[in-house]
């Protein structure tokens, strides 16, 4: 491995997935959640790429 090893964790969508669900499912930090929409990304060989940079403009809020 030496200096040049880099670790590299990836997650599955299923892990991801029960991560959203649980932080959805407390209701003082739901009220906080914000959403991010972008329609920039693409599938290329089988995974989703986003090859723009998020704007580091605030996002805007939006209650539900």
């Amino acid at each position: 491995m030496g200096e040049v090893h880099r670790p590299i964790g990836r997650v599955t969508a299923e892990w991801v997935a029960a991560v959203v669900q649980r932080l959805e499912g407390e209701p003082m930090l739901r009220r906080r959640l914000t959403v991010v929409a972008n329609n920039l990304v693409f599938e290329r060989d089988g995974r989703l790429v986003l090859e723009h940079r998020a704007s580091t403009r605030r996002p805007a809020h939006w209650r539900m």
